[in-house]
């Protein structure tokens, strides 16, 4: 073989290796590499190929990053409510995560400053300052410049978003309560109050004070404001150190008559712990008779009566006094938790409207700012857990001479158990066995077939109108899923009762008459044809024309008068507690 020849097959043999070694390659790796270099091959070969620049941080960036993970703020930040960084998470997102407190790289001390000032109006809105973490700001703040360069633009992230956590909260706080009505009253209903963080955020830089931006999301209604001015008073009494209990011992040696017209020890510290409250206790001019309890201290002591439910004619018995040494601290608690369910209430609560408060056993009838009309209630039964629901609607139709058709759980629990002892039951107290509630119902005998179908359910009970009618006379309806309403009842010797917790849920009205001639229209409805529809004919339907709100709620303090102290009473169906429970450990509170 020549050298031509040897060179020829050497390079065959190279080729041939070549080809099998590039056979050996092909799988998964291959076409790896393949890919990789497809990608990073230019569309034209004269071109360098370009690798993808590195994304760069920006504020922008960070803020949408906390937005998305806010169950990763430290702490104290994380303890705000889910439903604050909710709405601030939305505002982020929909100005695309531009920041609020820095222009370029400086931030907005000024403004940051005037905020974190505003803060302590929370005191006077019965709210804690602290529970916005004024000083924890103030601390990030001032630390900002010490930040590692590494760090800095997270830490500028997180400045900008919990400024905004705090004031929101805040500003949330003041229009919607501190501690939601969804986590402690199940029933209340037919308020839809909305937050909007947007239109507080862009207020804060247009130079109107904080403080007012932040007033006015808090009620503005005179019930409201009241109480305010109510906690500023109650704490100053506090501040000076309250009142001395008075010694119950002293009443047992005492007799009525002794303290209606002679002189007794008592007297002078009645006269000393009324006035320490604010009750304009008026002067003796001879000392001698510090101790005579005249008059005009009864007088007094009939107001403090009145304004602590119970029955004012100014004797002073075991209850009066154990209101008299309720301390001024569980009061203070009183207008704070009623001073927060008020922010549950619209802010706006109608032109007309009706207002039950259920603690107090009173509804109160307001008109164009005037209150023309105040009367006892009866209410549901907080011993026996039938509670009359917390809920607001409008007042569509009064009734006269109504049915009254009997729950079931009464059908059961009393009247199968009475019918069964004796069958004429039935006749006696004008009740009827029917398939259904309707006017044109079939009325059935008290068969013992038919009080069968009647304990199982297939048949129903109501009451025909008249005197023995349950409902009474008349019954005012705002349709709710309650099934509750205002109605006259057939014993009006219940509200001689100062504690008139005795329904099965439905509120009973001591006057019904003037309840009906507030709400029916003046030019059709006089005082005679209300009591002549009550009293004479058949069942009618009557519409009130424009409806009027309604609102049964719960206010253990409230502004019964223009001037001087408020009302305070028990906390009937434990709603204080169970929000003062919810402040302590929210997750332990059941909704009722």
């Amino acid at each position: 073989m020549n050298s031509a020849q040897f060179c020829f097959c050497a390079c065959g043999l190279l080729l041939a290796w070549a080809l099998a070694g590039c056979s050996q390659q092909s799988g998964p790796e291959s076409k790896e590499t393949r890919t990789v270099t497809q990608t990073l091959e230019p569309a034209d070969p004269g071109q360098v190929p370009q690798l993808p620049e590195p994304v760069v941080p920006t504020l922008m960036s960070e803020l949408q990053q906390l937005c998305e993970n806010m169950e990763t703020l430290p702490a104290p930040f994380s303890s705000i409510r889910s439903e604050v960084r909710q709405a601030v998470a939305d505002l982020y997102t929909q100005r695309q995560y531009q920041p609020w407190w820095f222009d370029g790289e400086a931030f907005e001390s000024e403004l940051a400053e005037s905020v974190l000032d505003s803060f302590s109006l929370a005191t006077l809105h019965a709210l804690d300052p602290d529970d916005y973490f004024p000083d924890e700001l103030r601390l990030r703040w001032s630390q900002m410049s010490q930040v590692v360069k590494a760090d800095r633009l997270r830490e500028r992230a997180l400045t900008d978003l919990v400024f905004t956590l705090s004031v929101t909260a805040l500003a949330y706080d003041l229009h919607l309560g501190r501690v939601p009505h969804q986590h402690v009253v199940s029933t209340w209903r037919g308020v839809e109050k909305t937050f909007d963080a947007a239109s507080l955020l862009s207020r804060i830089p247009g130079g109107e004070p904080v403080e007012t931006i932040l007033e006015s999301y808090a009620p503005p209604h005179e019930k409201y404001q009241h109480l305010r001015r109510a906690l500023a008073t109650y704490r100053h009494i506090a501040g000076r150190g309250g009142w001395e209990p008075v010694d119950a011992r002293l009443l047992n040696s005492l007799k009525d008559r002794e303290l209606e017209s002679g002189s007794h020890p008592l007297v002078p510290l009645l006269r000393k712990r009324l006035a320490q409250e604010g009750y304009a206790v008026p002067p003796t001019e001879n000392p001698a008779l510090q101790d005579i309890y005249d008059e005009p201290l009864q007088k007094v002591m009939r107001q403090f009566q009145a304004n602590r439910g119970l029955e004012p004619d100014g004797i002073v018995g075991p209850l009066t006094l154990k209101a008299i040494n309720i301390p001024v601290e569980k009061l203070i608690g009183k207008i704070i938790w009623s001073m927060d369910r008020c922010r549950w209430l619209p802010e706006q609560l109608g032109e007309r409207h009706i207002l039950v408060n259920v603690p107090e056993f009173t509804l109160r009838a307001y008109q164009a700012g005037e209150e023309p009309l105040q009367m006892r209630v009866i209410v549901g039964d907080s011993k026996k857990g039938t509670f009359t629901p917390i809920f607001a609607d409008e007042m569509e139709y009064v009734i006269f001479r109504p049915y009254w058709n009997v729950p079931r759980s009464i059908i059961r629990g009393e009247l199968v158990p009475e019918i069964k002892k004796d069958r004429d039951h039935i006749k006696k107290f004008n009740y009827e066995i029917v398939d259904r509630f309707s006017p044109n119902a079939e009325v059935f005998k008290p068969s013992r077939a038919n009080i069968e179908r009647l304990e199982n359910g297939e048949l129903k009970i109501r009451q025909t109108a008249g005197p023995y009618n349950a409902l009474g006379l008349v019954k005012f309806i705002f349709p709710n899923e309650h099934s509750v309403y205002l109605h006259d009842t057939n014993q009006r010797n219940l509200f001689v009762y100062s504690q008139r917790d005795m329904s099965h849920g439905c509120i009973r009205v001591h006057e019904p008459e003037a309840l009906a001639r507030f709400a029916l229209p003046a030019s059709q409805w006089t005082e005679e044809s209300i009591r002549q529809a009550m009293y004479e004919g058949e069942r009618r339907h009557v519409s009130v024309g424009s409806t009027i709100p309604v609102y049964i709620f719960y206010l253990t303090a409230f502004p019964a008068v223009g001037t001087g102290p408020i009302g305070f009473f028990e906390d009937l169906y434990q709603y204080d507690a169970r929000m003062a429970a919810y402040e302590q450990n929210a997750a332990n509170v059941a909704v009722r």
